[in-house]
């Protein structure tokens, strides 16, 4: 099964869209994903809700499976707001357009992530301040 998890429709028809993590929990079982994608899905959840939430989501992916994370980055946004390549506007933008309850880092998105998964690459754009990355399910 493919899944892309996203608050927002999207344009991914190739997967499945699902806006809440109790409708995939409901709707995806144990080890039935083969590849899935949070767009801008993980920043939904409280900060202290991350690493159950990546939990859940790591327990419905087959061994092999690729997951794609993209949120975006603090860090990112923090530098181009300092150097003022961000107007307020912009930054009001990126930030609230979602349902989004945290600020993340792609680091503290790793350091939830489990031993078995792997990550295989990892993009930031500063562009749109976003980090995209692409772990595969070892165990």
């Amino acid at each position: 099964m493919r899944v892309i998890l996203s608050p927002e429709q999207t344009d991914i028809n190739s997967h499945k869209h699902i806006p809440d993590i109790k409708m995939f929990n409901s709707e995806v079982l144990d080890s039935e994903c083969t590849d899935l994608i949070c767009e801008n899905f993980i920043s939904t959840f409280y900060f202290d809700e991350i690493q159950s939430v990546i939990r859940l989501i790591v327990s419905k992916m087959r061994i092999n499976s690729l997951l794609t994370i993209q949120e975006i980055d603090n860090r990112i946004l923090s530098r181009r707001s300092y150097i003022e390549e961000l107007e307020l506007e912009q930054i009001n933008k990126l930030l609230f357009t979602t349902r989004r309850k945290s600020i993340l880092t792609s680091d503290k998105i790793a350091s939830c992530i489990g031993d078995n998964m792997k990550l295989e690459n990892i993009h930031y754009d500063d562009t749109s301040c976003l980090a995209v990355m692409k772990y595969r399910r070892v165990s």
